[in-house]
């Protein structure tokens, strides 16, 4: 089975290769063979993401050595010195354009996870607190906001719960390219998760599925998703679908312990 990023990955990368090998006879120029490590690069990141291709521990050593040689050879390449100058500055731009968003991304993660550790240790009020904390400094962060509206729940403050869920499904991320986006496809999914489990104490199990469904869409391989969809299905009375989502999310954590 795949997903949008994997697929991209793999169409972009598959394009860089042909490029040049296509042209490499042709121009014999750095920027052609930069091109090409580059897209195996893509390719076997965009393998990595396949369920089908399951050893993962090949597609990181093989990313890893290609992505050794990529830099080894923009900086031992005999470029001209200005040629030189622009593919190292490229170079430097891309990992800023990818590295910032992905720090402060991760970060919102960490924090999330953070206060859902004290919600399932039963310190409500605490949650409650730390999520208010963020909100003061951030009142934009879509995590923070999911997370202190199920905190709201557990103390009973039901339509304040429904309100804040609200604010965090209008501030998810819009995600125009996904093999760039990750992470923020990832946050999404966690906040789609989190109304789909508040929808679940309401007890309205239909806009609960329909939510962890956009959760799974966003990331079909999170598989507390599968979990809490297989719960919501069960209270429908629908088991046997119910049954495979509690099989795949077992897959899922089986894999992660293997691999």
């Amino acid at each position: 089975m795949r997903n949008d990023s994997s697929t991209g990955q793999l169409i972009v990368g598959s394009f860089c290769i042909i490029f040049a090998l296509i042209f490499y006879q042709l121009m014999q120029d750095s920027f052609v063979i930069i091109a090409g490590i580059g897209g195996i690069i893509l390719v076997i990141t965009g393998l990595h993401g396949y369920k089908g291709f399951s050893n993962k521990i090949v597609t990181r050593i093989i990313l890893f050595v290609f992505g050794g040689i990529l830099i080894y050879l923009v900086f031992t390449f005999p470029f001209s010195s200005p040629e030189k100058k622009i593919t190292i500055s490229l170079l430097f731009v891309l990992i800023l354009l990818w590295a910032v968003p992905f720090y402060r991304v991760r970060r919102k993660i960490s924090e999330f996870n953070k206060g859902i550790k004290m919600l399932d240790s039963g310190k409500y009020e605490e949650s409650y607190d730390y999520f208010s904390k963020i909100l003061k400094n951030d009142p934009n962060n879509p995590l923070a906001l999911a997370g202190k509206s199920f905190t709201l729940q557990k103390i009973g403050k039901y339509e304040e719960a429904l309100q804040s869920i609200d604010n965090a499904l209008s501030l998810k991320y819009k995600v125009e390219i996904k093999i760039f986006s990750l992470s923020k496809l990832l946050v999404n999914s966690l906040i789609f998760n989190m109304a789909g489990l508040i929808y679940i104490e309401e007890r309205d199990y239909e806009k609960a599925l329909e939510y962890f469904n956009k959760a799974l869409e966003s990331n079909k391989n999170f598989h507390t998703v599968w979990n809490n969809k297989g719960v919501a299905l069960s209270r429908m009375g629908k088991m046997e679908e119910s049954l495979k989502c509690f099989d795949k999310a077992l897959v899922i954590v089986l894999n992660l312990l293997v691999y």
